[in-house]
């Protein structure tokens, strides 16, 4: 005598399997969707930092002419689209954005002594969670960010 599962066995096994997959499912995306979040912020933060401390260590002419590689690792790009890196592009002077899914989340301008943070075009859950964050607020002022003491020249 053979032994094996039945038919109804097999619905009831599949049946379980796609209630545990549906419970699932949305959990393992809004991890996703945390995870984008954290991982913006995190470069917001590290675009901030270093911005703040080339311009104390090296004074305002030398941040003048700065470009984005010599100021930080954080991939910065020139357009709203994503599709060209701003490595040898200089900070002062030009729109620079942190992107995510071919969108920009986050726009940086930068002048001679400050640097001003603004949001991106995008409109996905991922930026909203972004502006709401309390990192974006404390860096999105009118004044911007200062980057160093009074006239810091080297």
């Amino acid at each position: 005598m053979k032994k094996a599962f039945t038919m109804i066995e097999l619905i009831f096994v599949i049946v379980i399997i796609g209630i545990l997959a549906v419970i699932a499912l949305p959990k393992l995306t809004a991890t996703r969707t945390d995870a984008k979040v954290s991982t913006i912020i995190a470069n917001l933060k590290h675009v901030s930092i270093d911005t703040a401390s080339y311009y104390s260590a090296r004074g305002e002419s030398e941040w003048i002419k700065a470009k984005v590689k010599a100021v930080t690792d954080v991939a910065l790009f020139k357009d709203t689209n994503c599709n060209q890196q701003a490595n040898d592009t200089t900070f002062v002077g030009n729109s620079l954005y942190i992107c995510d899914d071919d969108k920009d989340v986050i726009k940086f301008d930068a002048n001679n002594t400050h640097l001003i943070i603004d949001k991106g075009s995008s409109s996905s859950l991922i930026a909203k969670n972004v502006y709401k964050s309390k990192v974006f607020k404390s860096l999105n002022t009118n004044r911007g960010l200062r980057l160093g003491g009074i006239n810091v020249k080297k």
